[in-house]
């Protein structure tokens, strides 16, 4: 799952930077109520990469990963965000990073290696595809701009590495990141400084709103592991489910080694319920595989756990206000345009 805050934030980039009407955006997430989202802290991990796969798709800029990471506002990532901005140095920065990223990201998974003489920060993408490159990139492009502005001196980058394999135009690249070395086609991605860079002063070190923060941090992940991660559980396991004959509330609470009355009152103090949950995986996994034509729209019924297509198409209709042969025409005229696919990510869901 990811906060909300960095979910509007996206948003605001599309809507700020290319024009994009946010509704457009919303409604191709299967979010149509802005209100409604405001009113949550967090949201299942999918619709970050729908808002910025959809932001792809309305722009056809392919630089769009690095101008997002170059836009996102360390606000966004409330608690986190500011105790980023008030740690000592860089290196106090990153040891917050790996800290509290689940705050951020859910799946997230960051790495600091060093030697005698320079240090790596390596992020492993949750995201598998052609499309994971633009995800590598608003993470790395957010990192350089956040150092940039909170350090009191520019640390030095000696190379950036991705995985992903160079893009048409590389100009983009050294205009974000200046003229350290850039590799692609590498074995992970990641940012290599000098050692040296990781004493490097932050410019709004407060030692006791630090304390405070950190404080506030560790109870939030804290509760983050007690509640919202269970949820993140349940979904995971409706999932490998819902292909299955027998998908309900006591085949999921076996799973997890609960009684059905402890999933139902822990779902319940999260303001859910397991037909609620049921329903929002159906239309994250709808929302992913709608576009792949490999896939027919009864096979499609059949993936989501639905016994008939008229089930889908009257659930598909209730998340979209159309049928998923409309939603799909549209979805592949945008591709045609943008000349941006999509892809189909091996991650996380929740």
């Amino acid at each position: 799952s990811m906060p909300v805050p960095y979910l509007l934030n996206i948003l605001e980039i599309g809507t700020t930077r290319y024009g994009i009407d946010q509704q457009l955006i919303l409604n191709e997430a299967g979010l149509y109520d802005l209100d409604d989202l405001r009113s949550r802290e967090r949201v299942p991990l999918y619709y970050g990469y729908a808002f910025v796969m959809s932001i792809l798709r309305h722009s056809g800029d392919e630089k769009a990963g690095l101008v997002i990471g170059q836009s996102l506002e360390l606000k966004a990532f409330h608690v986190m965000g500011y105790l980023l901005m008030n740690c000592k140095n860089l290196g106090e920065a990153i040891t917050v990073i790996r800290q509290y990223e689940k705050l951020a990201l859910e799946s997230s998974s960051t790495l600091f290696l060093q030697n005698d003489k320079q240090g790596r920060l390596i992020w492993q993408c949750p995201y598998q595809g052609e499309e994971s490159r633009y995800f590598v990139e608003i993470i790395i492009a957010g990192w350089i701009k956040h150092a940039l502005e909170m350090t009191t001196a520019p640390p030095r980058i000696l190379a950036i590495n991705f995985m992903h394999g160079p893009p048409g135009d590389i100009g983009a690249y050294h205009h974000a990141f200046g003229d350290c070395e850039i590799n692609f086609n590498a074995s992970e991605n990641s940012v290599v400084f000098p050692l040296q860079a990781l004493d490097i002063p932050f410019r709004q070190y407060d030692t006791e709103l630090k304390k405070l923060l950190s404080q506030q941090a560790r109870k939030l992940l804290e509760d983050f592991q007690h509640s919202v991660h269970f949820v993140s559980r349940v979904r995971q396991h409706i999932f490998m489910l819902m292909q299955r004959d027998g998908l309900s509330l006591e085949r999921v609470a076996e799973r997890m080694a609960l009684s059905p009355r402890v999933l139902h009152n822990r779902l319940k103090k999260q303001g859910l319920t397991f037909n609620c949950v049921v329903d929002e995986v159906r239309q994250i996994i709808a929302n992913l595989v709608i576009s792949n034509n490999d896939i027919s729209l009864v096979e499609l019924g059949y993936l989501l756990g639905f016994n008939d297509q008229s089930s889908f198409t009257r659930a598909f209709k209730r998340w979209h206000g159309e049928t998923p042969g409309d939603f799909r025409r549209q979805i592949h005229a945008l591709q045609k345009v943008s000349g941006i696919m999509p892809a189909y990510p091996d991650m996380n869901l929740a």
